[in-house]
């Protein structure tokens, strides 16, 4: 699939297709391959993954669905069918986040049969979805503007509210490593003339090839010297090329 698409943008000379780590878990298998290499038959393990808390079926709409329709994969009803469900989301989502139940006779009656503490003083929804026993069909006897399809709305919402303080932490790594993946590097970039790299580091950056500094710390026996050294080299290049256009200007 991702070979075939690549071929297509090749022809067309349009930039690659590239799933990163905290995308798919086609990415990471791609990466490992490519970073790593394997001398034993490869099995895509979900331990695997890194980012594997990012990497569930309930986001997949987040995660692919624009990618997939720029790229031509999906035909009209599907994209179609793809905004609904996202835009279904999101109005669940924002109810949850902006109202309340509060501890009236009637709710307090529904939350002991439910065998859920009673409220000590209005709770949004959101607050009171992240209680273990309560899931998100329970909120539509509180709030009729909970409702939709629960495999294909609901439940999205759900694991994404209950889980939220760890998807924040884990979107926040994510964060850190683009900054190294932000940092690209030439096909044709000489690692010869790094000063500090071994002739081991130089070997595997030069077989290779990484496309970036993020790519290149997930090789195998690249030590974090060796990118500080490739980073020092990068920022020093930039430097001459500013002073050089100044000379000339």
């Amino acid at each position: 699939l991702i070979a075939g698409i690549n071929a297509h943008l090749k022809i067309k000379s349009e930039a690659p297709f590239i799933l990163g780590r905290d995308q798919a878990y086609i990415g990471v298998l791609i990466d490992d391959l490519v970073t790593r290499g394997t001398r034993e038959p490869y099995r895509m393990m979900t331990s695997r993954a890194e980012h594997r808390l990012v990497l569930r079926e309930d986001n997949v709409l987040e995660r692919l669905g624009e990618l997939a329709i720029n790229t031509g994969l999906v035909d009209e009803p599907s994209k179609l069918r793809y905004q609904t469900l996202l835009k279904s989301r999101k109005q669940v989502r924002s109810v949850l986040g902006t109202k309340q139940i509060v501890p009236d006779e009637e709710t307090q009656n529904r939350l002991r049969a439910m065998n859920t503490p009673v409220l000590q003083k209005p709770l949004l929804l959101e607050e009171f979805l992240r209680r273990s026993e309560i899931s998100c069909t329970d909120l539509s006897q509180f709030c009729s503007d909970v409702s939709g399809d629960f495999d294909d709305v609901l439940e999205p919402v759900e694991i994404e509210v209950k889980y939220g303080g760890y998807i924040s932490r884990q979107l926040d790594l994510i964060r850190q490593a683009a900054d190294l993946e932000s940092i690209g590097l030439a096909r044709d970039f000489d690692y010869e003339a790094i000063q500090g790299l071994s002739a081991e580091e130089r070997e595997k950056l030069s077989k290779i090839r990484p496309l970036n500094l993020g790519q290149a710390q997930r090789i195998s026996g690249i030590n974090p010297s060796a990118l500080q050294a490739i980073l020092v080299f990068l920022r020093a290049n930039e430097k001459r090329q500013r002073l050089e256009t100044k000379q000339r200007s």
